[in-house]
C-alpha cells in the first residue's frame, strides 16, 4: 500500500462512525425548507457574519444539530464575473512541460512523465523524478484536497513559500494563475497529517494508534513541502471537481495542479489536470441576494449535518470495541465566489463554503467539509 493510503482508510472509519442520513428526494430540500431557517441570532459585525443558525427539529434524529457562521459577509460577483464561460482544456505536451521546468531550473526528463489528451477534458500530465509513480497514483497524498488549510508545522517556512513561488511561476510559463486562497503547503509532519483529527473526539484508542503510526511513518521524512493550487479565471478560483453529460450518462473530472517539492529546491512529483482556457463568454445575470436569503437557501439546499447531535455509544466495534462518541458542532467559516462546471465545456459563477468541525467538549478540530453551488439556482454541486 503506499504511503498515505491509510489516512484514506481512516476516513472512512470516521464516516462509519457518524450517523447515516438519506438524501432528501430530487427537487425537495436537502435538510429543511428555506422558511425554517431562523437568522436571528446571527449578526453582521464589522464586515462579518457572527452567531447560531437556528435549526428546525427533524423527526427521527437523536438530538439538536448546532450550525455557527463566522465568516466575511459573502461578496458578489463584479459585472465581468456574471457571464458563463465556454472552456477548452489544454493538451499539456511532455516537451512543453521540459521546457518550462527547465527555465525554473529543474532537470527533468519527457521520459519520467506520462499525459494524457484523449478526451476533450481528461487532459493531465504527470511527472515523478524517479519515473515511477507516473500513473497518477502518487506515493505522496495531499491531505486536504479542495479545503482552505494551510500548514500547522513551523521551521519550514522558507521551503513552503518558495514551493509557492515555484507553483506561480509554473502556471504563468503555461499561461495560466494560481488562486491565492486555494495554494495551500502542506508537510510530512504529524502536525499537518493528523490537523483535522481530534484527540478528544471519542473515547476509543482509534486516535493514538493512528498517530503512533503517523509519527513513526513520519520520521526523519520531513524533508518535502506539498503543495496544491486551483487555477484562477477572471479572479475568481475554479474549483477542483467539474461535471458534464454526454446523452444519459453523467461524468465528471478534476482540475488542479499538485506537485512535490524537496528542500534542496528540486522537484520531487507533478500533477497537472484540466488547465481551462476561456474561448467565449456570454451574460449570466445574478439574482440580488441579501446574506440572510443566502444562508436560508444555502442551509436549505446545500448544507447537511457532517456533525454529531449528542454523545452516544457504540458497542461491539470490530476494531475498537465499546467507546463514547462526543457530540460535535459545525461553524461556517467561508463563503467565496468561484467558478463551478455541472455542463460541457462550461463554466458559471457558484459559491464554495467551507466549514468546520469541532468537539463541543473542548472546542478541539476535527474535520472539515466543503461544497460548491451554482451562483444562480443555489443547488450543490460538490
Amino acid at each position: 500500500m503506499k504511503a498515505f493510503k491509510w489516512i484514506w482508510v481512516s476516513l472512512m472509519i470516521l464516516c462509519l462512525l457518524c450517523p447515516a442520513f438519506s438524501l432528501a428526494e430530487a427537487g425537495e430540500p436537502r435538510f429543511c425548507l428555506p422558511e425554517e431557517v431562523d437568522l436571528s441570532q446571527v449578526q453582521e459585525i464589522d464586515g462579518r457574519l457572527k452567531g447560531e443558525i437556528l435549526l428546525p427539529s427533524r423527526e427521527g434524529d437523536s438530538g439538536s444539530y448546532r450550525l455557527l457562521v463566522d465568516c466575511p459577509v459573502p461578496q458578489g460577483f463584479s459585472a465581468k464575473q456574471q457571464v458563463r464561460l465556454q472552456v477548452e482544456y489544454q493538451k499539456i505536451e511532455k516537451q512543453q512541460m521540459s521546457e518550462a521546468l527547465s527555465s525554473l531550473g529543474q532537470n527533468v526528463s519527457a521520459d519520467q512523465m506520462r499525459s494524457s489528451s484523449s478526451g476533450w477534458a481528461s487532459r493531465f500530465l504527470y511527472y515523478s523524478s524517479t519515473g515511477a509513480d507516473i500513473n497518477g497514483s502518487d506515493s505522496y497524498s495531499h491531505p486536504y484536497t479542495g479545503k482552505l488549510c494551510q500548514s500547522l508545522s513551523a521551521g519550514h517556512e522558507a521551503e513552503m513559500a518558495a514551493a509557492k513561488d515555484f507553483a506561480r511561476a509554473l502556471l504563468e510559463k503555461l499561461g495560466a494563475k494560481a488562486s491565492e486562497p486555494f495554494l495551500q503547503a502542506l508537510r510530512l509532519t504529524p502536525e499537518d497529517v493528523l490537523s483535522a483529527y481530534s484527540a478528544t473526539e471519542s473515547s476509543s484508542t482509534w486516535y493514538e494508534e493512528i498517530r503512533q503510526r503517523t509519527e513513526a511513518r513520519l520520521s526523519g521524512k520531513d524533508q518535502v513541502t506539498l503543495l496544491r493550487a486551483q487555477y484562477e479565471l477572471l479572479d475568481l478560483p475554479v474549483m477542483f471537481q467539474f461535471y458534464y453529460q454526454e446523452g444519459e450518462d453523467s461524468f465528471g473530472e478534476s482540475s488542479y495542479l499538485e506537485l512535490v517539492m524537496g528542500d534542496d529546491g528540486q522537484l520531487k512529483q507533478l500533477a497537472l489536470r484540466s488547465l481551462p482556457v476561456v474561448t467565449a463568454a456570454e451574460s449570466y445575470p445574478l439574482p440580488e441576494r441579501s446574506w440572510e436569503e443566502w444562508l436560508r437557501l444555502w442551509v436549505a439546499n446545500v448544507w447537511w449535518p457532517s456533525s454529531v447531535a449528542q454523545d452516544y455509544e457504540i458497542t461491539g466495534d470490530p476494531l475498537y470495541g465499546d467507546y463514547t462518541r462526543y457530540a460535535t458542532e459545525e461553524t461556517l467559516t467561508a463563503i467565496l465566489p468561484c467558478w463551478v462546471g455541472n455542463e460541457k465545456g462550461c463554466l458559471v459563477p457558484g459559491w464554495f463554503t467551507e466549514c468546520r468541525c469541532t468537539v463541543l467538549k473542548d472546542g478541539s478540530t476535527c474535520g472539515y467539509s466543503d461544497a460548491y453551488v451554482d451562483a444562480l439556482t443555489l443547488t450543490r454541486i460538490f
